[in-house]
């Protein structure tokens, strides 16, 4: 009792700590903005500025919808400057959606005076028609004070939710926008997406689904076997990692019984598990490239594998676009809202097979009651291996497509108990704006173009 005492009160503190921090940080960029000459309209031509700060596995959700903004936008003659995570640059670069890319270094920008200030002089220097923030769970430190110093016509996003900030700061940064758009939180990140794209463009204006595309001339050869299948065993939080020992008996099934080699990828910090794994393994039908590779790279081999097997990381969104059969190991933290896919979707995506062990306690946004066993969050822990061997059987048998629709509905049942937070509940009385409400099953919209 007095530990959960102990651990609310600090969770407290640090809330309020981040609060004064960010009206502290607002009050500089204030007398900034203020003394910032302002740009004249159409002296540069119409230009756009989008801002989406967050990692590969959200841009990967976001980019069929950012290859129709851009040509949406595009048409209309605007310039398009693209601000973005330094670990997604290359990736924005690669399909020439934006006329700029400008990578931000969020320690950086939320730490150094000097280097916010020249980063949003950049940014206020120029006059735009449109800012768009279209992340859904909204920083006001981060991307929202881009879009402040933007001084757009059109400054348009969403009312999102509290995942990443706390209330006050989120009243005060939706005052700077112009127009903000209603959806349950948690509805899929594609929905939103799309979502955006309707209330922005109308309801003709569909996301363009597709393998991300980059110049294969500027990839190094890897050495593949002719059948194999990926374990990818990294995620961006150590807890929503699944224990490695069971990632070497799904890797020892494969080998055994598909008769398939296993390629184990992943990033740098992934190198010490995979080397664990791939000691579980038969070494003569494993080949380990965690580290080694680039993100280009890593798409590029995973569109050759038969199946992959992943925690819940860019991985599972890179082969569902490359429409490669998928089993994602999910927890359920935000379930429903980046896994699993929409059933609507099976047309334009390989939607993957999600193995999860169904808690009371999911859609907790990662704040975990439970203790942790196994060093993962609970529901993770909780996910057998024969649930996830049952699930690559599935994947790798000739009906994929009838296994595929019996998961997903399974798992949308199960999305149905999950909290649907609709953010105008906690602004609406901040910030007049025109809403659109996302109605299952339509395309209309309660909102017209801004």
């Amino acid at each position: 009792m007095m530990r959960d005492r102990s651990k609310r009160l600090r969770r407290y503190a640090k809330r309020r700590l981040l609060e004064l921090r960010y009206f502290f940080v607002a009050s500089v960029d204030r007398t900034i903005l203020f003394f910032a000459p302002k740009p004249t309209a159409g002296v540069q031509g119409k230009r756009a500025l989008i801002v989406r700060l967050d990692y590969i596995g959200d841009y990967l959700l976001w980019l069929p919808a950012a290859r129709k903004m851009s040509q949406k936008l595009r048409e209309e003659g605007c310039a398009i400057l693209f601000v973005c995570n330094p670990a997604v640059a290359s990736l924005a670069s690669s399909e020439n959606l934006f006329d700029e890319v400008l990578p931000l270094e969020r320690k950086k920008f939320s730490r150094s005076i000097f280097y916010r200030w020249e980063f949003l002089r950049r940014i206020t220097a120029l006059y735009y028609e449109y800012a768009i923030n279209p992340t859904f769970s909204r920083e006001p430190l981060f991307g929202d004070s881009v879009v402040r110093f933007s001084r757009a016509k059109n400054k348009i996003g969403f009312w999102g939710d509290r995942a990443n900030a706390t209330l006050l700061p989120l009243k005060h940064s939706s005052r700077w926008f112009t127009d903000l758009i209603d959806t349950p939180a948690d509805s899929h990140e594609l929905e939103k997406n799309e979502l955006l794209l309707r209330h922005l463009f109308g309801p003709e204006a569909k996301p363009i689904y597709g393998a991300p595309q980059f110049d294969l001339s500027s990839l190094r050869n890897f050495y593949l076997p002719e059948k194999f299948a990926v374990l990818f065993p990294g995620a961006s939080w150590d807890k929503k990692k699944w224990p490695l020992e069971r990632f070497g008996i799904v890797g020892k099934h494969l080998q055994e019984k598909h008769g398939l080699h296993v390629v184990l990828l992943g990033g740098i910090d992934d190198q010490l598990d995979a080397n664990r794994i791939a000691r579980c393994l038969d070494p003569a039908r494993t080949v380990n490239y965690a580290g080694q590779t680039s993100f280009e790279e890593m798409t590029h081999l995973l569109q050759q594998a038969k199946l992959v097997v992943s925690n819940d990381t860019s991985a599972v969104h890179a082969a569902a676009a490359c429409k490669v059969p998928c089993v994602a190991i999910l927890g359920g933290g935000h379930f429903g809202r980046f896994l699993p896919y929409p059933l609507r979707l099976a047309d334009d995506l390989l939607l993957p097979l999600a193995a999860y062990s169904k808690m009371a306690c999911y859609s907790c946004s990662w704040n975990c009651v439970k203790p942790f066993q196994d060093g993962a969050v609970a529901c993770v822990a909780q996910i057998s291996t024969n649930r996830v061997v049952k699930m690559v059987d599935m994947a790798l048998s000739s009906d994929f497509a009838a296994a595929q629709e019996s998961m997903q509905r399974e798992q949308l049942e199960a999305r149905g108990s999950g909290k649907r937070d609709y953010g105008s509940a906690l602004f609406a009385s901040f910030l007049p704006s025109r809403r659109a409400q996302l109605a299952e099953g339509s395309d209309s919209l309660s909102a017209p173009k801004p």
